[in-house]
């Protein structure tokens, strides 16, 4: 079902602004997003502000959840960027303790262990969706009421019975 016109221009309003549309202004709005992240991300804060800044995030997250469009996507996505970055540096700079070779060695480990996290997690935001590879004939199809076929039902269960 397709939807109105109307409807799809409001879908994308963030990046129908015009200043978005030039280099100068796309290269404007990513430094103002960076300053912006950075301030969030080294800020250092109490663990009553803390509070208040996750409780805020959420909300901040189901609002911008409800807006439809692919730069709130990308926004949720900077966002959850920022709160990640913000972990690690509270790792950094408060949790490490390099007292003895077991805490240097346990601690590292860790650390490196949840930065290949953020960053096998933030890798997919990245990438573009490309061709499958497999075979269509290979792929499981349903009916018209909702059910796998009898064909998919045939080939998986003769697949494990063989």
């Amino acid at each position: 079902m397709s939807q109105p016109s109307n409807q799809l221009h409001r879908r994308d309003w963030l990046a129908r602004i015009p200043l978005a549309r030039t280099r100068v202004g796309g290269i404007a709005m990513v430094l103002v997003g960076l300053s912006i992240a950075s301030t969030v991300v080294l800020t250092p804060l109490s663990a009553e502000q803390q509070g208040v800044l996750a409780i805020g995030g959420f909300f901040l997250a189901l609002l911008l959840d409800k807006v439809p469009g692919r730069a709130m996507t990308l926004a949720l996505a900077a966002f959850s960027c920022m709160v990640s970055l913000r972990y690690i540096f509270w790792r950094l700079s408060d949790t490490l303790d390099y007292t003895g070779w077991v805490q240097t060695f346990l601690g590292t480990g860790l650390l490196l262990a949840e930065i290949y996290a953020v960053v096998a997690w933030s890798s997919p935001m990245c990438r573009m969706p490309g061709r499958s590879t497999a075979s269509r004939s290979r792929c499981p199809t349903m009916s018209r009421n909702g059910r796998p076929s009898t064909s998919t039902f045939r080939a998986t269960t003769n697949r494990w019975t063989s």
